[in-house]
């Protein structure tokens, strides 16, 4: 599930032991606004089993709890298995140039039902926003232990650090990796999307890898802040370029797929099978791609009848291919 779809917690974070889902409203975009309901039926059909996993609704369609899931929330921790601090980051509550994206009403409330006991909430910084950063994935990313971030992505960047220190206390050491603005100024982490990336720990490996789009090496001062890193001898020892242009001019990089709520070998197991992705099913769905997926699309077509009778079929292939029932879409259930 993409960031910006829906938040999801650990087990081990959650009071009752299970593994919670919240899809989100989305409720700043209106267009996008209208993903919430088929969001909240694919994430029920996939967790499916309540001893396992709880799914809620969106919250409340009212911009009080502006929602925009994962892409504003991150989770450190000493390692897979382990108990680890979550991180909610909020926009201003007023006084924005742009809408706020993500409220602390909505944060404390997807922390509050999620039953998580010590959340941390911190404000993303006015100068990130105002930059274009709507979201704290552009300016900041973590794993395990490990949080890298612009100096600029935080409204109160001291107090941000001394919480998680605090609440990682007898859990794991955390490890701060700042990068400053006289490095990399903040509308070239902007458009770079450096931080809008994935830290993975490579099987075997002794240090993480970082992951990122093409735009970051394209850039002067983010292909040297990343080579810094790199040769810091700290945590992250390795990196790797993606081209993702086509995502990147929808605004998505690697961080798109940054919702990664960790599910132990019972949890996964419980999961309703067929949404795994497998070699099967990639081949499966770069069929129906092939076969459905138009190479144009001219503004004219947008008024053909014809073109919701194609858009239908190729959705309710998806269906079959996908375990998603054959009531899945409204136009299914009519």
């Amino acid at each position: 599930m993409g960031g910006e779809c829906g938040d999801g917690s650990a087990s081990a974070d959650c009071t009752d032991g299970r593994v919670h889902f919240s899809p989100a409203n989305l409720i700043t975009m209106p267009h996008r606004a209208l993903e919430a309901a088929a969001t909240t039926r694919m994430v029920q059909r996939i967790f499916a089993d309540a001893a396992h996993f709880t799914v809620h609704a969106a919250l409340p369609a009212h911009l009080m709890f502006a929602d925009e899931g994962g892409a504003n929330h991150m989770r450190m921790s000493a390692g897979p298995g382990a108990p680890g601090v979550e991180i909610y980051v909020h926009g201003p509550a007023e006084g924005a140039r742009f809408p706020c994206r993500q409220t602390r009403a909505a944060s404390e409330a997807i922390a509050r039902r999620h039953g998580i006991g010590a959340p941390i909430f911190a404000g993303q910084a006015q100068a990130a926003i105002d930059a274009g950063a709507f979201h704290n994935d552009v300016v900041a990313v973590a794993h395990e232990n490990v949080l890298l971030f612009h100096e600029h992505a935080f409204s109160d960047k001291q107090g941000l650090l001394r919480a998680i220190t605090l609440a990682a206390e007898g859990l794991f050491e955390p490890l701060f990796i700042e990068i400053a603005e006289a490095d990399l100024p903040l509308a070239a982490a902007v458009s770079s999307y450096l931080f809008n990336s994935q830290i993975v720990s490579p099987p075997g490996a002794d240090r993480m890898t970082l992951i990122l789009p093409e735009e970051a090496r394209e850039d002067d001062c983010s292909r040297a802040a990343i080579e810094r890193i790199a040769q810091s001898n700290g945590p992250i020892g390795g990196f790797e370029y993606l081209n993702l242009h086509q995502s990147m001019r929808n605004g998505g990089g690697p961080a798109c797929l940054r919702l990664r709520v960790e599910l132990t070998d019972v949890e996964l197991a419980a999961a309703t099978p067929g949404f795994m992705l497998t070699p099967t099913l990639i081949e499966s769905l770069e069929c129906w791609v092939r076969r459905h997926y138009r190479e144009t699309l001219a503004p004219a077509e947008l008024a053909e009848p014809a073109l919701i009778t194609e858009t239908r079929a190729a959705l309710d292939e998806l269906t079959r291919v996908l375990p998603l029932g054959s009531d899945f879409y409204d136009f299914q259930r009519t």
